[in-house]
């Protein structure tokens, strides 16, 4: 590995990052339902990541197995970016960016589940200092004084929980290159969510179709595209803290675009969760030789 394409990688991975955290932005001034917004997604971004694709010379997975799974995977991937959008709609982008960012708690939750493997101590105490967290962030304490009941941003929590059904999923497909995982799970979704927005009425006129293709473009095709390559030069303890420009991103749009305001509380709360992910993050990557995320989703948490 040269420096040059270190110091690349290291761009892209940050350059990802961002691009993560102004989703949020990008589906707030869209003025498209999650549903109709998440087909364009899915059309705009399976159309570039298979012209990359066809440029690498990677083809389509033919065995049924390989397809069932990368089927069911791209479902439970298109329902997380619904509810992740839908709780953009009710609760501050950062705050559901927070906790769908305890993704990684559950996918150590379920793996220990279905392979036996044993939880440590030292895991259990930072999922607990990250549920703290997710009732700090969430404004369980103040309820009163948030515009949308607290149990809103339960939407984040039922998409992070639906991100981990489609890493468990892909990683049995190890075989098949990332790109055409996704690409494949994106494309798969088409029919379905093209038949929802032919029936449903959405309000065409009042569409922001800059941000709508400005999500599928960016915020699918370059920024998986960038999570890519940073994985092939990137050790996984700079990927894990570098990551973390993700939630920081997504805090900066509330304050600078929204003017959100966060209590003492709320802010803790994300600091909680932040800290506590690292640190499972780094002990596990470090502890293992397989990464804990699927290879069609990149090793780091993104919508």
């Amino acid at each position: 590995m040269t420096t040059s394409s270190s110091q690349q990688a290291l761009w892209a991975m940050c350059g990802a990052m961002m691009l993560s955290g102004m989703i949020g932005l990008l589906v707030k001034t869209s003025h498209m339902d999650e549903v109709s917004l998440t087909f364009f997604r899915c059309l705009i971004g399976s159309a570039g990541l298979w012209l990359y694709c066809r440029y690498k010379g990677y083809r389509l997975p033919r065995d049924r197995r390989s397809l069932l799974l990368t089927g069911i995977a791209g479902l439970c991937l298109v329902l997380n970016w619904v509810f992740l959008f839908m709780a953009y709609r009710y609760v501050p982008v950062s705050v559901a960016t927070v906790i769908y960012n305890t993704q990684p708690f559950m996918l150590l939750l379920a793996s220990a589940m279905l392979t036996g493997e044993r939880i440590s101590r030292r895991s259990l105490l930072w999922m607990a200092v990250a549920f703290v967290g997710v009732i700090l962030v969430s404004g369980l304490l103040h309820d009163q004084q948030q515009d949308a009941p607290w149990w809103l941003g339960g939407y984040a929590l039922l998409a992070a929980a639906l991100y981990t059904v489609t890493s468990l999923l892909t990683r049995q497909v190890r075989a098949v290159p990332a790109a055409v995982q996704a690409a494949t799970q994106l494309s798969l979704c088409l029919l379905p969510l093209g038949a929802y927005v032919l029936l449903a009425d959405v309000h065409w006129a009042s569409v922001n179709w800059l941000s709508v293709s400005l999500l599928g473009v960016l915020n699918t095709v370059v920024q998986y595209l960038w999570l890519y390559f940073a994985i092939q030069y990137l050790a996984m303890e700079r990927l894990t803290v570098l990551s973390f420009v993700y939630p920081a991103t997504a805090l900066a749009v509330d304050i600078l675009y929204f003017h959100e305001h966060f209590s003492l509380l709320q802010l803790i709360g994300m600091g909680l969760i932040v800290v506590a992910n690292l640190a499972v993050l780094l002990k596990k990557q470090t502890s293992l030789s397989k990464p804990m995320v699927a290879s069609a989703q990149p090793a780091q948490k993104t919508c």
